[in-house]
């Protein structure tokens, strides 16, 4: 078993920098 991806975004609503964590597990789902 894989661990997850974790992958820190720009928040899109405003864009100061807030970020968002995305991750991905090993078979694609993906939860924000």
């Amino acid at each position: 078993m894989m661990q997850n991806s974790e992958i820190k975004t720009t928040c899109s609503y405003c864009g100061v920098g807030c970020g968002i964590i995305v991750t991905k597990d090993s078979k694609n789902a993906v939860e924000v």
